[in-house]
């Protein structure tokens, strides 16, 4: 597998296909997939936004993570990357794969001068444990939701 950083909107199609993937895997109930490409080009233009991808032998996509980078109102003086998107497609999560991905990410995040990174981890699909014991992430929040659309 080869990692890259690259322009969201030279991607954003293929992110789209890979997503439906992506979102058959965590999709949250009741709400629908579509992504606002302009807001992610608008962000990545801004220098916001850092997309990351992985992509097999063939060249073709096998995943992504994308972050919002910026500067916490709360603390102006340090740069957060908040995880939007990160997946990997199954068949390509064997062996180091995953590992790697994270890490080149992170490798990435720190030529962004970022400080802190967050993931947010579905309870249907926790990957707490690999954040924890292989990349030493820690917890910080939870974070609850609740639907008023129904």
């Amino acid at each position: 597998m080869k990692f890259a950083s690259v322009r969201y909107y030279d991607v954003m199609e293929e992110i789209e296909a890979l997503g439906v993937e992506h979102y058959g895997e965590v999709g949250q109930h009741g709400m629908q997939m579509g992504i606002d490409h302009g807001t992610f080009v608008m962000m990545d233009r801004e220098g916001k936004l850092l997309t990351i991808v992985a992509r097999r032998d063939d060249g073709s996509l096998a995943g992504y993570m994308v972050f919002f980078v910026q500067p916490f109102p709360h603390y102006r003086h340090n740069v957060r990357a908040v995880n939007d998107a990160v997946f990997l497609a199954k068949d390509c999560r064997a062996g180091r794969n995953t590992l790697r991905f994270f890490e080149f990410a992170e490798q990435m995040l720190r030529s962004m001068g970022v400080d802190q990174v967050f993931f947010s981890v579905k309870e249907r699909n926790d990957y707490a444990p690999f954040l924890e014991r292989l990349l030493g992430y820690t917890h910080k929040e939870v974070v609850y939701g609740k639907s008023l659309s129904v």
